[in-house]
């Protein structure tokens, strides 16, 4: 409630809710009420201190002589009607108004009622902003479609997580090409809340940054609006026009506040920190939000005109079910066993705790039951670095904790469930480019929320394949790729603004990622570490005892088959010796494969009528002399798996067809269906469909000479047999000024006219090059002239 009254005459204390003064840059300490005109303008009254009260019609007076300076009113207002103010309670003000309580420079709204309907919900010039546009203008390449949905249901879990357990705790997201749309039945914002939605770290929970330190795993206290980019950055990352719309428990009314970005943009200073005033307005709530909100609060962000979309519904609700899955279903919360669902979490209708599938879920699914090898880890600053900082410049807590839940994946009939994971991982539609042998056996949870890139490659103390073991133990040097560590880390520990990763530089993750590591850095980082186990503390050599002994027990009672290390084949005379370099008996050479070439086209050991033999496909072979010539150098799995990173982002991935808007932009009036020009080109592996306003951005078009050919082809129904093909080109890149990477088809066929007859056409554009996807558009055409519709 953002004003009190009692309606008998008397002067009416203004009785705002209790929140901390925001203090502002503004020196002057004064009453500040925003008057809402019935004509849709607003007007800013400030009154200054000392005064008491202020009786209605002196109120009345002063807006005005402000209303007056204005020439821009739809209608008037009747100034001569029996005028009274109306808070968003309803509560109405004849009288006065006593200010004694009101907090100085904090805004307060009231409407001025002159006895006619209002002029429109929407007021001029309502809510004043202060947007940094150089954060909407150079977003980091992770803060993608998902990375900015979830920013925006960030705000909508920490609302609802603020509800009494009898309180209905409901987000949905509606996703579509027109509109996305967060709707929560948090507690929802007033005035001066819903004003500051917008800010980068503007949480309404403040005070919860010393709550969710410490506590009992997985820390679901979900303070994510400490950090991130704000619900301003992220909702006009995904669409032009912004409709925030929010009701508290005890308001009568809606605030609303609609946001621009063209406006925004076009009529801002580069650098510029001036306000930015914006439409705003108040209504009734509709029976659709009332129905979804049986407690008569909730908060509604809808996003018109989306410049990015997620293609694939299925899969974004896999992706949120991932990133939330602890506030969706958790076992650990209930002491009885039981799972419980927090949350009810819906997309486009479906909850997303009945939605089968998700990496999590069959994670799940292909560990095994046995015991977990749990720790629980303490790390606090010691004294002489306890002002140290994280990335974001903010000071770091006294302490951090995490919990590390180490799941063994068995060997199942002969075959690996890492490798099972990821097969499966890859049919789900996940695009995954790991592999058993450089899988990542680290992922991350911050208060319970994923974070996508937070996923390592191995903590110290899980690693031994380098070690030297006694040959009774070669085990430990496979059966530690089977492990999956999950990291579950408090408030103490720092993410990236995007939230898809751990603060990089902060001193917790240094100290995290160093666990086990034999060389401490604790000294360096300036953090002291407390390691235990079913409640005992651990030291490194006692950490690292335990887990051998752990990994034994789960190689002996879990591993149904296992070779331990490949048998050895011997290849007695291979008849490829010239390829092998083989000249005599006492050569050694080295087989390897480069990290540009996939596992399938590396070597093979094949069998040919029943004799072994090698072929080596793309890979190399190579004198062993080159490792004691030094040019064999060691390389640590990380930089290893970055180099692949890089490697296949570097390559083409995928083929698009340029749409008539992208042409236009490059100047030229073609698009598919086109039987004039179709002009495609080759994305690399950076390139994500859902980048925003990027589709003609050099980098993301390759450059490179490759030839791509294009095949149409004709068929009168939908049977591949009775396919005709009546074009096939195939062209180099071209140019056009600055732009390069331009494939440009000129399908003009005389004998068969594109377009011109009903059928299905099926336009099929391919490079050379294996790792880049063919791209197959069908085009289905009426037998009615110019009707068509792209599939």
């Amino acid at each position: 409630m953002l004003l009190g009254v009692n309606m008998d005459g008397n002067c009416n204390s203004l009785t705002p809710k209790k929140r901390p003064n925001d203090g502002g840059s503004d020196s002057r300490r004064v009453y500040k009420l925003k008057i809402l005109l019935p004509n849709g303008t607003t007007v800013l009254v400030e009154i200054s201190q000392g005064t008491e009260f202020i009786t209605v019609n002196e109120l009345v007076n002063r807006v005005k002589q402000q209303a007056e300076k204005t020439s821009d009113h739809k209608k008037s207002v009747n100034w001569d009607a029996d005028l009274c103010f109306i808070d968003d309670c309803d509560y109405v003000f004849r009288n006065c108004l006593r200010l004694t309580k009101l907090e100085l420079n904090r805004v307060y709204y009231l409407r001025l009622d002159d006895g006619s309907p209002p002029a429109m919900i929407y007021y001029k010039d309502m809510w004043d902003l202060t947007p940094d546009l150089e954060l909407l203008m150079e977003l980091p390449a992770e803060y993608t479609f998902e990375a900015a949905l979830a920013d925006l249901i960030d705000n909508s879990l920490q609302a609802v997580w603020a509800n009494d357990e009898s309180d209905k705790r409901l987000i949905s997201v509606e996703v579509s090409n027109e509109k996305i749309s967060i709707f929560d039945t948090g507690p929802g914002m007033d005035s001066v809340s819903i004003e500051k939605w917008e800010e980068m770290g503007a949480t309404l929970h403040k005070a919860y940054k010393s709550q969710v330190i410490g506590g009992k795993p997985p820390y679901l206290k979900p303070a994510f609006g400490m950090f991130g980019y704000g619900g301003y950055i992220a909702s006009m990352h995904l669409g032009r026009r912004i409709e925030v719309s929010s009701k508290t428990k005890i308001g009568k009314k809606v605030y609303t506040l609609h946001l621009e970005r063209d406006a925004l943009v076009s009529g801002s200073v580069s650098g510029s920190k001036a306000t930015w005033r914006t439409y705003g307005g108040l209504r009734d709530p509709t029976n659709d939000e009332l129905e979804l909100s049986p407690g008569e609060s909730f908060t509604k962000v809808e996003i018109f005109e989306p410049t990015m979309r997620s293609t694939n519904i299925r899969q974004l609700k896999c992706k949120l079910k991932d990133i939330y899955f602890p506030y969706i279903q958790h076992d650990d919360l209930s002491e009885k066993g039981r799972t419980i669902m927090p949350i009810e979490f819906q997309v486009n209708g479906d909850d997303l705790a009945d939605t089968p599938g998700g990496e999590v879920e069959v994670t799940n699914l292909a560990s095994c039951i046995g015991p977990e090898f749990i720790l629980q880890v303490r790390f606090k600053l010691n004294h002489d670095n306890a002002t140290m900082t994280s990335s974001q410049g903010t000071r770091s807590s006294n302490e951090a904790n995490a919990r590390l839940r180490c799941v063994y994946f068995p060997l199942k009939d002969g075959k690996e469930s890492i490798e099972s994971l990821i097969e499966a991982l890859k049919e789900d539609g996940y695009d995954y480019i790991e592999e058993f042998g450089n899988f990542r056996h680290v992922s991350c949870r911050w208060l319970g929320r994923l974070l996508p890139d937070a996923c390592w490659a191995w903590l110290p103390f899980m690693d031994f394949r380098q070690r030297k073991t006694d040959i009774s133990e070669v085990f430990l040097k496979r059966s530690c790729m089977r492990v999956k560590c999950f990291i579950e880390a408090d408030g103490g520990f720092s993410p990236t603004s995007s939230k898809t990763d751990f603060a990089h530089h902060d001193p917790y993750t240094t100290a995290l990622m160093n666990l086990g590591n034999k060389q401490p850095l604790e000294k360096d980082s300036g953090v002291d570490i407390d390691i235990r186990r079913d409640g005992k503390s651990l030291n490194l050599t006692q950490l690292d005892e335990q887990y051998q002994l752990w990994l034994m027990e789960m190689h002996e009672k879990y591993d149904e088959v296992d070779s331990g290390i490949d048998e050895h084949v011997l290849i007695v005379n291979p008849s490829n010796k010239k390829e092998l370099h083989i000249s005599n008996d006492e050569d050694a050479w080295i087989i390897c494969r480069t990290i540009d070439i996939s596992g399938k086209d590396g070597c093979l050991l094949e069998s040919v009528e029943e004799n072994p033999k090698f072929n080596l496909q793309k890979s190399l072979s190579l004198p062993i002399n080159v490792i004691d010539a030094g040019k064999c150098l060691a390389v640590a799995d990380s930089e290893r798996n970055n180099q692949i990173v890089k490697n296949y982002q570097n390559r083409p991935s995928s083929i698009e067809i340029l749409n008539t808007r992208q042409c236009r932009e490059l100047g030229i009036e073609a698009s598919l269906p086109d039987e004039h020009e179709i002009i495609a080109v080759v994305r690399p592996g950076t390139y994500k469909s859902g980048i925003p306003s990027k589709h003609l951005d050099q980098k993301y078009v390759m450059k490179d000479n490759f030839e791509m050919s294009l095949v149409i082809t004709y068929s009168t129904n939908k049977k591949p047999q009775d396919e005709h093909k009546f074009y096939s080109g195939r062209v180099a890149p071209s140019s056009l000024g600055d732009f390069h990477g331009l494939y440009v088809f000129k399908p003009r066929c005389t004998s068969h006219p594109l377009f011109q007859n009903g059928g299905i056409f099926t336009f099929t554009f391919s490079v050379g090059d294996s790792s880049c996807e063919k791209r197959v558009v069908k085009v289905p055409v009426k037998a009615t002239c110019d009707v068509y519709n792209l599939m």
